[in-house]
């Protein structure tokens, strides 16, 4: 079913995440904040959405159990990271795509979790997928990379990658169509 509570607080944490690596001011401290982090007190969100404090520690631990996002909790304060923030925010202006949330959302994973995948265990990904790429030009493509994308963060969750280039390869394999009337 729905879940309009933490709909809500998604929405608020996407809007007041920080677009860009930047520091902040709070409490007189500077923070360093990545794109997609922003500084979060339970309090004020409470305040701010008009929910109870219990209601969004709720939300707040649903949103991890779902990998949205992962939290790093001071004494004073929370950093919260918006996990699929590469998956919602860029766009590929080129050529109008945009990458798909709900194929990918399922294969995020935090951080420690990352870790650099092996040839077979792409290979043997692809064929359980039954996608059409290439296990060794894909792997040897971001392995030369170390992993990471061109923004210097690391990659996570290379299936979804994955997904994006088999897209790509059946774009790419379908036949021009025109689409001018005949008379």
């Amino acid at each position: 079913g729905g879940d309009p509570e933490a709909l809500a607080v998604f929405i608020h944490l996407v809007m007041n995440a920080a677009y860009q690596d930047q520091e902040v001011v709070f409490n007189g401290e500077t923070l360093p904040l990545k794109r997609g982090q922003l500084i979060y007190g339970r309090t004020s969100y409470a305040q701010k959405i008009g929910l109870t404090e219990s209601a969004i520690r709720r939300v707040m631990r649903r949103l991890e159990k779902w990998r949205l996002i992962g939290s790093k909790t001071t004494k004073r304060f929370s950093v919260i990271t918006l996990l699929a923030s590469d998956l919602w925010q860029d766009n590929d202006l080129a050529n109008g795509t945009k990458k798909n949330i709900t194929s990918n959302i399922n294969n995020i994973k935090t951080q420690e979790d990352a870790k650099k995948p092996s040839l077979p265990e792409i290979t043997n990904f692809i064929k359980a997928k039954k996608l059409s790429v290439d296990a060794e030009d894909f792997f040897n493509y971001y392995d030369s990379r170390g992993w990471m994308f061109p923004s210097g963060q690391k990659i996570i969750t290379w299936q979804s990658l994955v997904y994006s280039w088999s897209k790509r390869e059946a774009a790419k394999a379908k036949p021009e169509t025109s689409w001018e009337v005949v008379k």
